[in-house]
């Protein structure tokens, strides 16, 4: 039987819940657990046929577990990674969210930066950044912060609604802010420990911005898809990712 190549960003998701029932497993099985890991190689390797078959022959020994609560938990993990690469529920470069544009690219003030252009309405709440609706990532670098957008990118996310910056272009944004508003030093302060580079904005030295962390910021409206863009994100390991919502921040890591 023929399966559809699975997408990038399900490709990751079913790795992590391979590695949580193997995780589960533990030593109390070595068959399923043997199984479950030829699966999860097969599934890196773009071998879906045996990838699915290593997965059967790890739910046909479920019956060989003999805790109750963990045989129920290692076949609920089965049951969801073989109904998650059903042909149906497959398509290559599947795409799971709907873009929902902010604001049409000609209402922006292009004298602005990047950044700056890209966080539609207020900046700032009382003095703190501030940007309702979306999420901020920092992540390890610029060029990582690429590959992350790349990854929204497959999952359906517009230019519009996800951007990838550099420190010197964060940098930019912070200058910006604190022109508009009249903000303190010790408000930019607090800015800058938000995005854990304070060092680096404090300094003001652009250079040193420039090769420090990446940054991504995603319009995130639906609150309901912040965990599933933390899951697609979390092997880029971000230094923080944060939820700006109407009642208070939402850590996603």
């Amino acid at each position: 039987m023929d399966h559809a190549t699975m997408a990038p960003l399900d490709r990751e998701i079913a790795v992590t819940k391979l590695d949580r029932a193997i995780a589960e497993t533990g030593n109390k099985n070595d068959l399923i657990a043997e199984h479950l890991r030829c699966a999860r190689s097969y599934l890196l390797g773009a071998m879906p046929d045996e990838y699915v078959q290593n997965l059967r022959m790890a739910q046909e020994s479920i019956s060989t577990i003999r805790d109750s609560t963990l045989r129920s938990q290692v076949e609920h993990e089965i049951e969801n990674l073989l109904e998650d690469f059903a042909p149906e529920a497959q398509t290559i470069g599947k795409a799971w969210h709907e873009p929902v544009h902010p604001t049409p690219p000609e209402e922006r003030d292009r004298s602005k930066s990047e950044l700056y252009r890209f966080l539609v309405g207020p900046k700032t709440s009382m003095g703190v950044f501030y940007p309702r609706d979306y999420i901020i990532a920092t992540l390890p670098s610029f060029a990582i912060a690429k590959d992350a957008k790349q990854v929204l990118h497959e999952a359906g996310f517009s230019d519009s609604e996800c951007l990838a910056v550099s420190g010197d272009s964060v940098l930019r944004f912070f200058q910006e802010v604190r022109s508009d508003t009249g903000l303190s030093g010790e408000i930019m302060s607090r800015l800058s420990r938000f995005f854990a580079t304070e060092e680096a904005f404090v300094d003001a030295d652009t250079e040193k911005a420039r090769e420090g962390a990446g940054f991504l910021a995603i319009w995130c409206p639906r609150e309901e898809e912040a965990p599933r863009i933390a899951e697609a994100l979390s092997r880029f390991k971000p230094l923080s990712m944060q939820l700006y919502l109407t009642g208070g921040i939402q850590s996603l890591i």
